[in-house]
């Protein structure tokens, strides 16, 4: 059976929903450890695992500049703690959780949106 992508239809950043581009590809890794693997001088090895947060990149949302959402954005971009984040997929699946954004937030002027990248604790639910 084929399995379809699908891209985000919306995205609630710290309780304030935005619509997101349909062109966007969203990239998910719910990861929470990447592993490394170690040669042993018998010639077997071992796995060292390392944990980590799981991230979100490649999301464009639909921003208006008169609504104040260039100044909610950077707020967020400013905030020293997690704030709640929840993204709903056009096939209805659902991403939630505690993100920080991470990486350089611009607004595309011609466009009209700005593509995110989060970190922090996500899960599907």
């Amino acid at each position: 059976m084929a399995k379809a992508g699908s891209a985000f239809e919306s995205i609630t950043l710290n309780g304030r929903n935005f619509t997101c581009d349909s062109e966007s590809e969203p990239e998910v890794d719910l990861a929470t450890y990447s592993n490394e693997t170690a040669a042993n001088t018998d010639g077997t090895f071992r796995i060292k695992k390392t944990r980590k947060v799981q991230s979100i990149s490649g999301v464009e949302i639909a921003v208006d500049p008169a609504l104040g959402d260039l100044g909610f954005v950077n707020d967020l971009q400013n905030k020293l703690e997690p704030f709640s984040f929840m993204a709903t997929r056009v096939d209805g699946g659902v991403y939630s959780g505690e993100v920080t954004l991470v990486d350089d937030v611009k607004y595309k002027e011609k466009d009209g949106t700005m593509e995110l990248s989060i970190e922090g604790r996500i899960e599907m639910l």
